[in-house]
Parts: C-alpha cells; structure tokens; sequence
C-alpha cells in the first residue's frame, strides 16, 4: 500500500502526494505530472517504477483545471488559508516551489540519487526548476516532452493565438491576469497570464522550441543526464517525430544523456508503461 505524503514547500504550500515502494532506499524517483492531471495520473507508471525504486507522485499547483490549495499560515485559526490553483490559473515559475519541497521530502526519507520523471509539461517544469536551481541529482527523464506553443500553433494557427494574446497582454495589463479568459474566444480554460505563458514565443515556459520559434537557451544550461522518451504517434507533436529527436539529443547539455522513440505510442504511453521502464532502468545503470 502507498504512503501518504504531506508535502511542505519552502513557500509553505501544501501538497498532496503518495509515496510508493520500499521504504528506505539510495535512489528513487519523483514523479511530475503534465498540465491539468494529477498525482493519479500516471499510476500504471508509478508501479512499474516502484519495482525499480521508491516513487515519489505528487500534485503540483497546476493538478486538475480548477482547484484549491492549502497555504500554511499561522495568522488563520484553521492554520492555513484556501488559495487559488489548477492548470487554468498556475504561474508557470512557481514550479520550483513546488519541486524543491518534493525533493526535499525525499531527502528526509534517506533518498540520496533522485531522478526527476516528467511527462508532458512536467517536464518543462522540470528543465526550468533545474536551471533555476542548480540541485544535485542524479538524472532526469523527460517523457512525452512536447512543445506547448508549438502544439497551439498547429492546431489554431498564429492568427488565433495573436488575437487571443492581445486580450489576454490587456487582462494582464489592467492587473486581471487570473481573470478567465471567455471560452467563445479561447476554447482551452485558461486564465490571461496562463495562456501568455502557455501559447506564446518569448515566454518563459517555452523551453523545447524545436520549431525554431526561440533559443533551447535554458535547455542547454542543463547539465544533468536526461532520457528523453518520446511517442512515435504522439497527438501533439508538429513535425515527424525522429525530427524532433535529432533536435533534442543535438541540444543536450551531458554526453549520457540519450533519447529514444517508443514505437505506435501515443502522448499518454498507456500500454508502454512496461517497456518505458525497462529503458529508464537500462539508462540508469549507464548514468
């Protein structure tokens, strides 16, 4: 049976994960979800990865569409106060927040060799919290890591995105960045500072630019071993798959970092949950 896990970030935010696997171990993973899932997401995943290691799954501030968190305050009779969260209003930054506490926590259970496993916009979150921070850990694998913009392009043109962002640029402006933006213009559910930071070039957040839309500035700063697992039928990708491939492994930061192809998988890896992690733990015995 998993574990609860209390987790409390730095920033006092308190997070709700399960622990899985034995319970003292050298090495183990962190498990971060894509945009709008959950620490439930990816449990197929999480157990094939516990037969490897202890296996951190967590929700982020970014879990489901539209949710409430607990920040801890001592000023509130309760003890902490209800904040605003969810995929629709998360400020993409506030990840490494969200990251510091989960490592931390593994840490206080003795994990020394941590590995960072993202799927989908986790594993943005995981580039940009490595960057920023600069923490010791063993390696990172990034699942299914699209670019979100580039994925918005495809599917409502640069148009649609520039109409939709001069809304959202004049939301944020009038200081409304949270305020929604109306679904008859922008069918996603998103707030005004998240779609600028989901659907736009210059953000921050657009760390896999293999559209050749930016600079894998931040990208290249890592200097962790990476396994980059990408879906060759994946939904969301622009461009044939073995094009985006090339891109990553010439924009790796560490010579051990590798990417491979799952065959006839699509963005969520179901069904390759198996086979995905046969490789991890193939590359993790080379790292």
């Amino acid at each position: 049976m998993p574990e609860v896990a209390d987790i409390i970030t730095p920033k006092k935010i308190l997070l709700n994960g399960l622990l899985f696997g034995f319970a003292k171990a050298r090495r183990g993973f962190i498990l971060v979800h894509g945009l709008s899932s959950s620490l439930f997401s990816k449990l197929k995943l999480v157990e094939e990865l516990a037969k490897v290691g202890p296996v951190l799954t967590f929700n982020n501030r970014g879990h489901d569409k539209v949710t409430r968190i607990q920040k801890l305050d001592t000023r509130s009779k309760k003890g902490y106060r209800s904040i605003q969260a969810g995929g629709a209003h998360e400020v993409f930054a506030e990840c490494t927040d969200d990251l510091t506490g989960a490592v931390n926590f593994m840490k206080k259970r003795g994990v020394r060799e941590i590995i960072l496993v993202g799927h989908s916009t986790g594993c943005q979150k995981i580039v940009y919290y490595l960057a920023k921070t600069q923490v010791k850990i063993k390696g990172a694998v990034l699942l299914c890591p699209m670019s979100d913009y580039a994925g918005a392009v495809k599917e409502y043109g640069t148009a649609k995105l520039k109409a939709v962002g001069k809304l959202a640029r004049r939301l944020v402006k009038s200081k409304q960045a949270h305020r929604l933006l109306p679904l008859d213009l922008w069918p996603e559910y998103d707030d005004a500072q998240r779609f600028l930071s989901l659907c736009t070039a210059k953000s921050k957040e657009n760390l896999f630019p293999y559209d050749g839309s930016a600079k894998p500035t931040v990208l290249k700063k890592i200097k962790n071993p990476c396994l980059v697992v990408l879906a060759e039928k994946d939904e969301y990708r622009d461009r044939p798959i073995k094009q985006i491939a090339v891109w990553f492994q010439k924009n790796s930061g560490n010579p051990k970092s590798e990417t491979i192809i799952v065959s006839k998988s699509l963005h969520s890896l179901q069904g390759q949950e198996g086979p995905v992690v046969s490789q991890i733990r193939k590359w993790i015995s080379l790292i």
